[in-house]
């Protein structure tokens, strides 16, 4: 933003950042994985940039629009919400061990699979934020995925998570970040669909 020149850094990379209320994690992926950064830090802590200097926010604000929605209880009202183009939204709940924790995803649902019968659906779609580590719930923001999410039966889920993945013939330690490490959890899906 405050050099002269073209806005594009060579090498090109992908970069996501999570906001959480108390810390941010900053993914910056470059096609060899060999300068990649994981970020993880307070808005005002400085942060290393691209050439070796650092920045801090200097402002960060959380502007969350509300819409009344309606609770889509059966497959039926699903579909029929899908048939009329209606906003969907999901709200998905993973339950850790014992239920001693939980993570509440939400999203929106930008496109629905259902069967012509009106039988059945399909949510899939992402990449969301995924805080399912290994049958337990992610403890801070330094553990959380992007993931896409996977479900038909609104008790179960299925993520596909982003994880470097071996590529070519055997591998041969070539790696490129896909969505390939695939966990199937218990979880509570509910649909809405808003009123806009």
């Amino acid at each position: 933003m405050y050099l002269e020149g073209g806005i594009a850094q060579v090498p090109t990379s992908e970069v996501c950042v999570i906001f959480g209320e108390q810390r941010y994690k900053l993914l910056k992926k470059f096609a060899d994985h060999q300068d990649d950064v994981i970020q993880i830090a307070k808005p005002d802590e400085e942060a290393r940039l691209f050439d070796g200097r650092t920045a801090h926010w200097i402002d960060l604000r959380f502007e969350v629009k509300q819409a009344p929605a309606t609770r889509l209880d059966d497959i039926g009202a699903v579909i029929r919400a899908t048939e009329q183009l209606k906003p969907l939204v999901a709200q998905t709940v993973i339950e850790g061990a014992g239920g001693a924790s939980r993570a509440v995803l939400e999203y929106p649902i930008p496109y629905m699979n259902f069967a012509p019968d009106g039988t059945a659906f399909q949510v899939d779609v992402g990449p969301v934020l995924f805080a399912g580590i290994a049958g337990r719930i992610a403890r801070g923001i330094e553990e959380i995925e992007m993931a896409y999410i996977m479900y038909r039966d609104p008790s179960r889920a299925e993520f596909a998570v982003r994880v470097a993945t071996s590529i070519g013939d055997g591998g041969g330690g070539t790696q490129t970040l896909h969505y390939s490490k695939i966990v199937h959890t218990d979880a509570r899906s509910t649909l809405y669909c808003l009123e806009a």
